[in-house]
């Protein structure tokens, strides 16, 4: 994926939510270089959208990460024997317990601030 496709993820998937809402919110990505690119940071700021700085090699400001491990858990055990198999076991995404993406979501803020209290070092998270 490059910075060109990445924006037009963002049109189809992140425009529909915030035409829908009335919350301000951050944007947050890493810093992946389809993120940083500079078609992506203009095509960001002509929009308005905000976006939250990220540091370097933040690993636990990432709650993806979490989100990534499990899915790959749930499709491990699934054992799949072929690719059919495999397509169908990827579909445990429809199924992801939502509580615990909204669990990540709102564990933001303790490990923000255990990320400063440890001056930007590894966390336990």
């Amino acid at each position: 994926m490059d910075a060109i496709k990445y924006i037009q993820i963002l049109e189809n998937n992140l425009f529909p939510i915030l035409k829908k809402s009335k919350t301000k919110f951050i944007f947050q990505h890493d810093n992946d270089p389809k993120h940083t690119a500079i078609q992506t940071k203009n095509f960001l700021k002509e929009n308005n959208i905000a976006v939250l700085e990220w540091p370097s090699c933040s690993p636990d400001l990432n709650p993806i990460e979490n989100v990534w491990k499990s899915l790959k858990e749930k499709v491990h055990k699934c054992n799949s024997k072929n690719n059919d198999e495999f397509i169908n076991n990827i579909n445990i995404w429809n199924n992801f317990d939502k509580n615990i993406l909204k669990s990540l979501i709102n564990s933001m803020p303790n490990r923000i601030l255990k990320v400063i209290e440890n001056n930007g070092d590894f966390i336990m998270y």
